[in-house]
């Protein structure tokens, strides 16, 4: 017998047998997976279990500033761990409903590496709904429910001098970077230009760590600490000052959109290419050029027709409104996590039309594709079913 045909015989088998077993599922639980429908019956008892998500325990929430909390979390043996620079999609329970954002890990890897300990380091966003709770309701001994680590905003392996460039929460990443024996021994140089208002995260801990790092050997940390209410934001001229060669670094940019789009360009401007700029946006943002070539097209209003199983909602939009917040102004309660391109929870179909993508400013085909709706500004009549 063709070896194929057999290949393909236990294929079709798999599939039926898969399929069998679904429908089986569904017809006693209603619920495709047993272990979907019991796990929220087991947890009770067994609080780490989980089907999956990695369970983690909450061990302590520290305050750093009124806005601004710690919480240190200790992983499952399941948990495989992460590389420095990497964020976890963190789910809780808030009024009876799961929610999820995504956080960077602010911790050193060798801690989790001892101890299965890893922290996040979490600002109160304006008008958010999980972050304020997570400020004041998040408690010691509980659990929550934790991914694998994603992201790709991590040091590479070549041994280039780096230039790292943050602002605000931004420096969480980066401080996991930096406190991790992944920064190379061959690195002679490191700089990081952080630019808070009046409060810089962190400081004390990254002058200890520059202090330690310093007397064991290892390449020095420069640290710039830039007040952006006395020194204003990134300029050539501070840039220049803090870095004399910045433009043979490799740069790594953490913070808020307008901050990395304005500094990304300097950097550009100033000869070096995109390969040596990494980037990790924080919070919502949109692309600045992307906003000026809209404004100066005049844009007409656009019809964004959302499409469900149930009914369709025509949406009218005069401004630059991501999808995501026309279908909350249209009540409908689309699926959301992190509200900037990161978690991919609010992807759906565009059937027709263009968007454009608010971090790269880039233009959508015309046909049917995959968006995300919290980074899709509609450029014209868009259909989309969600």
């Amino acid at each position: 017998m063709n070896t194929s045909l057999k290949l393909d015989k236990k294929d079709i088998n798999h599939k039926l047998k898969d399929k069998a077993i679904k429908n089986l599922n569904l017809s006693l639980v209603n619920n495709s997976s047993l272990k979907s429908y019991f796990e929220p019956l087991i947890q009770p008892f067994a609080p780490k279990w989980s089907t999956s998500l990695f369970r983690a325990k909450v061990t302590k929430v520290s305050r750093l500033t009124n806005n601004v909390i710690s919480i240190r979390l200790k992983t499952s043996k399941q948990w495989t761990g992460f590389k420095p620079g990497q964020y976890i999609e963190l789910t809780t329970e808030i009024e009876g409903a799961a929610v999820t954002r995504c956080f960077s890990i602010s911790s050193s890897k060798d801690v989790w590496k001892s101890k299965r300990r890893i922290e996040l380091t979490i600002r109160e966003q304006d008008q958010g709904r999980v972050t304020p709770w997570l400020i004041s309701g998040i408690k010691e001994k509980t659990y929550v429910q934790i991914s694998k680590a994603q992201g790709e905003f991590t040091l590479g392996n070549a041994p280039a001098n780096k230039l790292f460039i943050a602002a605000g929460t931004g420096i969480t990443p980066i401080i996991s970077m930096l406190s991790s024996k992944v920064v190379r021994s061959d690195i002679k140089n490191i700089d990081l230009i952080y630019f808070a208002r009046s409060e810089h995260i962190f400081k004390d801990r990254l002058v200890s760590l520059a202090n330690l790092r310093k007397k064991q050997n290892l390449p020095p940390i420069n640290l710039h600490f830039i007040d952006t209410n006395e020194d204003g934001r990134i300029s050539l001229n501070l840039l220049k000052n803090a870095c004399s060669d910045f433009q043979d670094r490799e740069a790594y940019l953490c913070g808020p959109g307008g901050m990395i789009n304005e500094t990304r360009d300097l950097l550009e401007s100033q000869g070096v290419s995109q390969h040596q700029i990494h980037h990790e946006y924080f919070g919502p943002t949109q692309n600045h050029k992307m906003l000026e070539t809209l404004s100066k097209a005049n844009v007409e209003p656009r019809e964004v027709a959302f499409h469900s199983k149930q009914s369709t909602t025509q949406v009218t939009s005069n401004s630059n409104a991501t999808l995501l917040e026309l279908a909350e102004t249209a009540e409908l309660n689309p699926s959301y996590g992190c509200r900037m391109g990161v978690c991919h929870q609010c992807k759906c179909t565009k059937k027709s039309g263009v968007v454009i993508n608010s971090l790269t400013g880039r233009p959508s085909d015309t046909g049917e594709e995959e968006i995300q709706m919290c980074i899709s500004i509609p450029a014209g009549n868009v259909q989309i079913e969600i």
